[in-house]
């Protein structure tokens, strides 16, 4: 029961969850200066791929 849940839900928000921390904190991203709205740089990495590089 507990298999399918985390194959379907739990991937995609494990995902999601993983995302947000460094792109609306931008300091382990090595952007501390750099802001996720100002640089489109940092959040278009992290968008697509889901990780920083």
């Amino acid at each position: 029961m507990e298999i399918p849940n985390v194959s379907n839900p739990k991937s995609e928000d494990r995902t999601n969850v993983s995302i947000e921390p460094p792109y609306a904190e931008s300091g382990p991203d090595g952007f501390p200066n750099h802001e996720p709205g100002e640089e489109p740089e940092p959040p278009a990495l992290i968008d697509p791929t889901g990780f920083p590089y």
